[in-house]
Order: structure tokens, then sequence, then C-alpha cells
């Protein structure tokens, strides 16, 4: 629907908004960084363009490696700001992980691609 509305593919907007904001970090390491480094590499290699999605892959683990994460995960102490810490640590670099399978299985399980054509409405709607 938005894309029918706005002329352009929803994902398309969505990659655009994610490379502004990644340009917008100046090079800033962080966990959401390398999260939408590897959102950026999916949509990438999923319309074709392979060798830019392997350039945002190969960013997004060289920031996890800078990142240093196992150190953290081990320096973090057993108090409840500690734990906290461990446990968040634990289930970003599990979502990493199974984002990275779920990436190499996905050409195995295509899913079909939706046909729906929003609905045109003649009478604007008054809630």
């Amino acid at each position: 629907m938005f894309g029918a509305m706005q002329g352009v593919h929803a994902s398309e907007h969505f990659f655009a908004e994610a490379k502004r904001f990644f340009d917008g970090e100046n090079g800033r390491r962080s966990l959401p960084t390398v999260q939408g480094l590897l959102i950026m590499f999916v949509y990438s290699t999923g319309m074709g363009r392979d060798r830019a999605g392997m350039k945002f892959r190969h960013m997004a683990y060289d920031m996890l490696s800078w990142l240093r994460l196992d150190t953290s995960f081990h320096k973090a102490t057993e108090a409840s700001d500690g734990h906290r810490e461990r446990v968040a640590l634990s289930r970003v670099l599990w979502g990493i992980y199974c984002f990275e399978r779920w990436k190499t299985l996905a050409p195995k399980f295509q899913i079909p691609e939706a046909n729906i054509s929003p609905r045109v409405v003649s009478q604007p709607l008054h809630i």
C-alpha cells in the first residue's frame, strides 16, 4: 500500500532511510549500527546487489569484532546491573547468529510475494 501511494517500494524507502542514518553515524561503532548493517546486507543481497551486501556484512562483523562484546560479557559482574548486561549481550549475539543462519537458509525456503493491490476509496473516511 505504501508503495502504491508513494511510487516507491517500502523496502527501498526503508533501505534509503537506514543508509541515511548509517551515514549520519560518521563511523561511530555501536550495536544498533551493527544490526542496521546486517539488515542492509540482507536487503542488498536480496535485491541482487551482492557486492554491496557483502560490504555491509563485512563492515558489520568488523565493527562487532572491534566492540569486543566477549570482553564486556565476561567483565559484567553477577550484580543486578551486570546480570542484565550479560543477558542483553547474550540476546543480541544470539539474534545476530540466528539472523545469519536464517539468511543462509532463506534461499531454500522462498516465501511467495503477496500480490495485493490497494483498495481505492471514493469518499474520504471520517473518523
